[in-house]
């Protein structure tokens, strides 16, 4: 970074980020991470690297959630796959597979996050003889007007994502 303020900066939208992620799932709401256009053929991949370095941070606790919980060894055997460029061919996976995965990551993700906090998953599972699919999770209460919204931004939903305007775009 340029400067200790810059860097800050940085640090602080990062946090941001991570605590509207968060958030999101706690509530029981998927997140869609930026992973491209469905056309690319290296799509994800970018997402897929950011995962493994964010993995490698915390690798104890991976091995050990690994060895407990299929979602995340699922998870874990999917990046390696599309990260890794040495990969064993009769381990690469064909692009179809790789397209389905990706169409079904906000929810196998969600899936994650609960198996870590130990709650159950099995509302969001459903196999279909290629990978694990997640179905939608049940939604919870409404957000009260009043409430923080779930987006993360500290404002209220009344005045966030729950604003008349913001609502007549979507």
């Amino acid at each position: 970074y340029d400067s200790e303020a810059q860097a800050e900066y940085v640090d602080t939208l990062i946090t941001r980020h991570m605590s509207a992620i968060t958030q999101r799932l706690e509530a029981g709401y998927p997140h869609q991470p930026a992973i491209g256009s469905r056309y690319d053929s290296n799509r994800g991949l970018e997402w897929a690297i950011g995962f493994a370095r964010g993995v490698a941070l915390r690798a104890p606790e991976w091995v050990a959630r690994g060895d407990e919980d299929e979602d995340a060894r699922n998870v874990l055997g999917a990046v390696t796959a599309i990260v890794d460029s040495n990969v064993d061919a009769s381990r690469a996976w064909p692009p179809s597979l790789r397209f389905k995965f990706f169409d079904r990551l906000p929810l196998i993700l969600l899936s994650v996050h609960y198996a870590w906090r130990g709650r159950d998953v099995s509302k969001f599972k459903q196999t279909d003889g290629d990978i694990d699919r997640p179905l939608a999770p049940r939604r919870g209460r409404k957000t009260g007007r009043n409430e923080p919204c779930p987006c993360g931004s500290g404002k209220k939903y009344k005045r966030c994502c729950g604003s008349p305007e913001k609502l007549a775009r979507d």
